[in-house]
């Protein structure tokens, strides 16, 4: 009976043991596990890994840029090396090509005139960007276009879009020639002829 007593505190003794080991040796693997890869969660639980943006190439004062001139017409390409514009410093290249679709719906009048069909970017980084304006200028050289709107004929620059003046020319009192033209859209060649047409016609 003594030997039975001494046989079970030794196998518990044992078990203890055992138990204790296992739960040091679990302890140690936790240790060691890498979580450098795992990310946050989101709320339902799931993991994702976090990206951060402060790490995406910017444009800074000293990077070089190159602007393109591409003539559609004539198929010409000319290169121009300019400062980087107080506007582009910070920009990621995403949000650049944002700022050159937001140009390209309200370009400036130069742009306008010299028909400006697209601005893009043709190369990206934190050293060198390289961006590309492609014009198609128009068979002649217009530069105002008139139109009869509410009875008055309104001046439009080229892209016939972009409001010039809004004149308080009447079509009907001009000859009948002259109302055909502008009824049909009349181009007008330089800044000149459009002022020697609306003195002569303004009342």
């Amino acid at each position: 009976m003594k030997k039975y007593g001494i046989g079970l505190c030794i196998a518990a003794v044992l078990l203890a043991g055992i138990v204790y080991g296992s739960y040091r040796y679990s302890l140690y693997k936790l240790d060691n596990i890498d979580l450098s890869g795992i990310g946050d969660t989101d709320p339902s639980g799931n993991e994702f890994l976090t990206v951060d943006t402060m790490d995406q190439d910017r444009i800074t004062n000293t990077t070089k840029y190159v602007l393109e001139h591409y003539n559609a017409t004539d198929y010409s390409l000319k290169e121009e090396k300019k400062n980087i514009p107080a506007e582009f410093v910070g920009k990621t290249r995403e949000e650049l090509i944002e700022y050159l679709k937001t140009y390209e719906e309200a370009p400036d009048i130069e742009d306008l005139e010299e028909g400006l069909t697209s601005f893009e970017l043709i190369s990206f980084s934190k050293d060198r960007i390289v961006l590309r304006k492609t014009y198609q200028p128009p068979a002649k050289d217009y530069k105002y276009y008139l139109i009869e709107e509410n009875g008055y004929i309104t001046v439009y620059y080229m892209d016939k879009k972009t409001v010039y003046e809004y004149t308080d020319i009447k079509v009907e009192i001009l000859p009948e020639e002259i109302q055909k033209q502008i009824r049909s859209g009349n181009y007008i060649t330089d800044i000149q002829q459009l002022y020697n047409f609306l003195e002569n016609y303004s009342s």
